[in-house]
């Protein structure tokens, strides 16, 4: 099984989590975000491992999904760099 990461922990964000939790598509789950507040949720509601760290997120997963706002998407992916994990976007636009 995958383990699977969120680089952002909004709306967007939560929903896939919980259907993947549903549909038992992966061996863990770890979201990051920068709003404390979202991560409180993602950790009480989806009961997923959070981090303010995208480096965690990156180093502890295999699939990536990017669930920020599309202004935030180049600073993100400067982090990223020289990865081989797979990253799928859910940023709008």
């Amino acid at each position: 099984m995958v383990k699977v990461g969120f680089i952002g922990a909004g709306n967007m964000a939560l929903a896939l989590i919980k259907a993947i939790k549903k549909a038992g598509l992966a061996s863990s789950i770890y979201a990051s975000d920068v709003k404390e507040e979202r991560l409180r949720i993602a950790k009480e509601e989806a009961k997923v491992n959070v981090t303010p760290y995208n480096k965690v997120v990156l180093n502890e997963s295999d699939i990536i999904f990017l669930a920020v706002k599309p202004q935030d998407i180049d600073n993100v992916l400067g982090g990223m760099k020289n990865t081989d994990k797979l990253i799928i976007s859910i940023a709008a636009g």
